[in-house]
């Protein structure tokens, strides 16, 4: 698996800090801004890991080979190296998108120690409705290409056989998109990390969080954990074409991180 690894420069780690990356081109969308927060965070004394999970990035394997059950264990082995790598176990996790589906699922089965803070960017709540999206885009292509109409419906049915879906050039394996589909931030225990902060990009100051993303923040701190949830302006980064720079999504962040860890001087 390859990673990318950020050190301090002058000082040795003080933490360690895991960004867990979304999902396709999501993925190669926020290399900007991961490079950026990985940048900020090393300024302030943390170690900072961005793993290539099998099939991704520059990592071994093809995108077919991939499975949910997969990157969980890889996630679970960054950890632990992250944690050697600094010679403490305090460490925190910044999650974007998909990849906070996957970050809670691997902290909420306790397969990992506690870490001090959960960082969420934009997180997705529902897996099966975020791969009925991704699916469509296939089925937008069909119908510019040739006119005919094709449902989300025959798509699953064809992963459901066990055979893989082109997909804006990704051959989706069914063992990715099963374990995906069933992934929901609802149904995984809201105390998984000593602190969590949840934030969202609004492209205007003032936009209301969706209905649903509010619930099931609200229904977290019901049940007692200490959650954040803010909102911070700016484009969605992870769909643009352009590279997109969030500098007070970085600075928020890092700022959280730095006070959940106790290291702002």
């Amino acid at each position: 698996m390859f990673v990318v690894q950020r050190r301090p420069r002058d000082r040795e780690a003080a933490a360690g800090v895991l960004i867990v990356p979304p999902f396709a081109d999501e993925m190669n969308r926020s290399r900007r801004m991961f490079t950026l927060l990985a940048e900020s965070l090393a300024g302030r004394g943390f170690l900072v890991m961005l793993p290539d999970f099998l099939g991704t990035g520059d990592s071994e394997g093809e995108f077919v080979e991939a499975s949910w059950e997969a990157w969980r264990a890889q996630l679970v082995a960054c950890i632990g190296h992250l944690r050697e790598a600094t010679g403490r176990d305090d460490y925190s996790v910044v999650a974007l998108r998909s990849g906070a589906l996957l970050a809670a699922g691997v902290l909420d089965e306790g397969d990992v120690p506690r870490p001090r803070s959960l960082v969420l960017w934009q997180p997705v709540i529902d897996g099966d409705d975020f791969l009925g999206r991704f699916l469509r885009m296939r089925l937008a292509a069909e119908m510019l290409a040739s006119g005919e109409r094709v449902t989300t419906q025959v798509l699953r049915e064809q992963l459901a056989r066990g055979e893989s879906v082109d997909v804006a050039g990704y051959e989706l394996p069914p063992a990715l998109a099963e374990g995906m589909a069933s992934a929901r931030l609802a149904e995984m225990r809201p105390s998984v990390a000593d602190r969590t902060l949840w934030l969202d990009v609004v492209s205007r100051p003032g936009t209301p969080r969706q209905a649903a993303r509010s619930q099931l923040a609200a229904a977290w701190a019901e049940d007692g954990l200490a959650l954040e949830c803010e909102v911070v302006s700016g484009s969605p980064f992870w769909n643009s074409q352009e590279i997109v720079e969030n500098r007070a999504l970085v600075g928020r962040t890092a700022d959280f991180l730095e006070q959940a860890h106790g290291l702002g001087g």
